[in-house]
């Protein structure tokens, strides 16, 4: 890992945020001398430039838009739109969990992971200097950052003056379901798979010629679904928690990986024509690296435990995904990114 320019001044962006009355003294977290501090700065200054630059010349309409970090132990993250601002908020506790989960470079020595360990290696040279589980890391946190910007764009699409959706609340019974919670939620993870896409196929890009092959592209994809699911299981109340459709705010972990795959392939595919990656095997294969990388942690077997379940319950995840899909792109919903912003032809770098 590099240490970033800094663009943006941190304190700046918190000083402008308490000006504003926007969040409370005690609610911002300084993470200077945190021993991930470079890392916290990585995501910083990528997440300031995109709201300050890229959002404003996509015309997302979102400005004035500032992304902090929450001192929280927990792991979650938040969009708001309050008094005029819009604001990305992770918690620190996302930070440091993620981190203690996938980047424990003794996990590689496990022999159910030796063929990503030569892909590690590359990664772990110069100019790149990060591990997979690095990977992981950023892959997790990068679509939680596009995400939230996702239900951004949902705000400034409607007429509410305030507006404000977490992660955390997927918990049973926190709030009465109604499913237009879950319309959102995909709409947002549309986003972020979108934009996690062009992450994937920088990584590609950077692979040696001969090592730019169909194996090692799906185990890029692999490890950023890894990342992501693996985000989104923390954030479950109960690990044990089982396949669930219409209930709670946020639809289930394991069947949001659908969609979120899918949106994933699509973007990847249409910059890389030698695609040529196996559905089944990729997601199959997420599980079973998350699940080793969990129970390196004491973390539950996920593998175990969903594998079978997804796979038997694979009619009644395509019925609700279908019903998710045909409702989202109802009148009701044309506040939707992927009813506004994702209409707009693609201009691919």
């Amino acid at each position: 890992m590099t240490q970033p320019e800094r663009k943006y001044s941190y304190t700046g962006i918190i000083r402008d945020l308490l000006l504003n009355r926007i969040i409370e003294p005690d609610n911002a977290y300084f993470y200077f001398k945190h021993n991930l501090a470079v890392v916290f700065d990585q995501l910083f200054q990528f997440g300031q430039e995109n709201l300050s630059e890229v959002c404003l010349r996509e015309g997302y309409n979102i400005e004035p838009a500032r992304f902090y970090f929450c001192d929280d132990a927990e792991v979650n993250a938040l969009a708001s739109r309050t008094n005029g601002h819009s604001t990305i908020e992770i918690n620190r506790g996302t930070v440091e969990q993620l981190w203690d989960v996938f980047c424990h470079r003794s996990i590689l020595q496990d022999p159910e992971l030796a063929d990503y360990k030569a892909l590690n290696d590359f990664y772990e040279q110069p100019p790149h200097n990060i591990s997979i589980g690095y990977i992981m890391l950023q892959s997790a946190l990068l679509f939680t950052f596009y995400h939230e910007l996702g239900h951004l764009v949902q705000f400034a699409n409607q007429t509410s003056a305030a507006a404000s959706l977490d992660e955390r609340n997927m918990a049973a019974g926190t709030r009465p379901f109604e499913f237009w919670y879950h319309i959102v939620e995909y709409d947002a993870d549309q986003h972020g798979a979108q934009q996690s896409a062009a992450h994937v196929i920088d990584f590609w890009s950077k692979l040696p010629e001969e090592e730019r092959t169909n194996e090692n592209l799906s185990r890029l994809i692999v490890v950023t679904l890894v990342g992501i699911l693996g985000f989104y299981m923390m954030l479950l109340d109960d690990p044990e928690t089982e396949l669930y459709f219409y209930e709670r705010t946020h639809p289930h972990p394991l069947i949001r990986l659908q969609w979120i795959y899918a949106s994933l392939l699509d973007r990847i595919s249409s910059n890389l024509s030698e695609v040529n990656v196996d559905n089944s095997a990729v997601l199959a294969e997420t599980l079973r690296i998350l699940d080793v990388y969990f129970r390196h942690r004491n973390m539950g077997n996920i593998r175990a435990r969903f594998h079978e379940p997804l796979f038997q319950n694979y009619q009644w995840i395509m019925s609700y995904i279908a019903h998710v899909l045909a409702t989202a792109s109802g009148p009701q919903y044309d506040h939707l990114i992927t009813n506004t912003i994702h209409r707009r032809p693609r201009v691919e770098s």
